[in-house]
């Protein structure tokens, strides 16, 4: 059988992406976009991540960051930054959704 006769079969009905595969592309793509220059540190971590809908193999993918909170550290040149990833499709469906925690130089 062959693997779009197979995926027809299973509970998404077709090709998708693998999960932690949308979630290094978007982190990726976020990378790419030149959006942190070099600023960041270290990763703190990720939470409340939501996969509500399947990324198809037909699918343009893009992210939108938008900074839900930032706190100052101990170190005064650095300081963390959570924030809220949403992946969408072409058609403006969401597709995934994380809190992205990170320490990063400041600006001053």
């Amino acid at each position: 059988m062959q693997k779009e006769e197979y995926a027809k079969q299973t509970v998404f009905k077709g090709r998708v992406a693998h999960g932690p595969f949308t979630f290094a592309i978007s982190v990726g793509l976020m990378f790419l976009s030149n959006f942190y220059e070099d600023a960041i540190v270290a990763l703190v971590g990720l939470e409340n991540m939501t996969i509500p809908n399947p990324v198809r193999i037909e699918d343009t993918i893009h992210v939108e960051a938008t900074v839900q909170e930032k706190c100052p550290t101990k170190n005064n040149e650095n300081g963390v930054i959570n924030l809220r990833y949403v992946i969408k499709n072409q058609k403006e469906t969401i597709l995934m959704a994380f809190d992205y925690i990170i320490l990063m130089h400041k600006r001053c």
